[in-house]
């Protein structure tokens, strides 16, 4: 069986060599090592340059992306080599279906409700806390709390850390579509059980950036 190692870590890639040269593969193998890519998006078209193997086995550091992609991991850059090699022997790994999935859904934001959306909008859309708190109308302590939550969701080391997460991996209006799918997909469930008094009903949701647009529906208010 074959094996590829996706590093920029010529080291670790000697490393790995050398182990491999004392095992006895199983299945065709590809180790990616998280530390070598700068963004989820570079992450996933590794992944699907090696859709042909029949596992995956992450290697992970302290950064920001080994966090967020802490489900994936099977070995820790800083582990003794014995670990190293009992892992690559042993260790079931993930498969191409596994590892998309947990890419895709970081990427698409499904895990994030809409006051998780709007308060990454806001932080993109403002250079500083004071601007974004007071682009979707909340106080900045509030926005503080959400920030915070946000990080502990993606495990991640701080609010400082998060921000510089969101920017590098969205853009504001990837984030504004999201929030817009999300709405239209509210409204069209309170369609379908029938809630809706009026099609020629017209009622105003006020947008997180502060802006108020006409939408056809019953009248609700939209929680930012």
């Amino acid at each position: 069986m074959t094996y590829r190692i996706e590093t920029r870590n010529h080291y670790l890639r000697v490393a790995v060599k050398v182990l491999f040269a004392h095992i006895q593969l199983a299945q065709h193998t590809c180790i990616i090592d998280l530390s070598s890519y700068h963004s989820l998006q570079e992450i996933l078209q590794c992944i699907r340059r090696n859709n042909d193997v029949d596992r995956f086995i992450f290697i992970g550091d302290r950064g920001m992306h080994s966090r967020i992609l802490r489900s994936l991991i099977s070995i820790d850059s800083h582990a003794p080599l014995l670990h190293y090699y009992e892992t690559l022997r042993h260790c079931p790994g993930v498969s191409y279906h596994s590892a998309t999935e947990v890419l895709q859904k970081h990427r698409s934001m499904s895990d994030y409700s809409h006051q998780d959306k709007t308060t990454v909008y806001s932080l993109l859309m403002r250079d500083s806390m004071q601007g974004a708190a007071r682009l979707i109308g909340i106080s900045c302590k509030l926005l503080y709390q959400r920030v915070d939550r946000l990080t502990k969701k993606l495990f991640l080391r701080s609010g400082l850390q998060a921000h510089q997460f969101f920017r590098q991996e969205f853009h504001p209006d990837y984030v504004r579509a999201r929030i817009d799918d999300q709405l239209r997909a509210s409204l069209r469930r309170e369609r379908s059980t029938g809630m809706e008094p009026d099609d020629l009903a017209i009622h105003h949701l006020k947008e997180p950036w502060g802006v108020s647009r006409s939408i056809p529906g019953r009248i609700q208010k939209m929680d930012i």
